[in-house]
């Protein structure tokens, strides 16, 4: 950022810590990032047109969220209100990514992929985390238990949907 880190400092009378730093100007920042946030949700609906995805998530207002956003990508989204009810599900249905929640009734996310990973057709599938849980030891958690991926909650529609787009891609090579 062409910039540069410092500080100033003397005994008994304090420190001061400084840095210089070029930032973009707003209006272009914003043009950029709008057109890497179209650029990837044009990518997932050309390349994933109808992808099928589990949510895995107890709360209701989370649910809205984050079905609204798959939505917005022309997903195709099955609803799972706990670990529990997810491995039932995936039992009956083919998915092309499970989003899981860490906290969940009856049976954790942790609980629910480490199962899902033992069901026969299911240890390639792609789990993601998407938690409120955002420590490091959460993610060695989850990626312990086999998910492949963290999405930290309040969910970044960019970051959500680039992450997506990644495991979609990898899946899919991995075919």
């Amino acid at each position: 950022m062409d910039g540069d880190i410092g500080v100033d400092s003397q005994i008994g009378c304090g420190s001061a810590f400084w840095f210089t730093a070029r930032f973009q100007t707003l209006e272009r920042l914003e043009k950029s990032t709008m057109s890497e946030a179209l650029s990837i949700e044009v990518q997932l609906k050309t390349e994933f047109p109808v992808s099928c995805i589990l949510l895995v998530e107890d709360e209701p207002i989370n649910q809205e969220v984050a079905r609204a956003l798959l939505e917005e990508i022309s997903c195709s989204v099955c609803l799972a209100e706990d670990g529990l009810a997810a491995l039932e599900i995936i039992q009956q249905q083919k998915f092309d990514l499970v989003l899981m929640d860490m906290q969940l009734p009856r049976m954790s996310g942790v609980e629910a992929t480490k199962a899902i990973r033992q069901l026969a057709g299911c240890q390639h599938i792609p789990i993601l985390a998407m938690t409120a849980n955002a420590f490091e030891a959460d993610k060695n958690s989850c990626i312990e238990a086999g998910m492949n991926d963290h999405i930290a909650k309040p969910i970044d529609p960019d970051n959500l949907f680039l992450t997506i787009l990644k495991w979609l891609r990898i899946s899919k090579s991995s075919i």
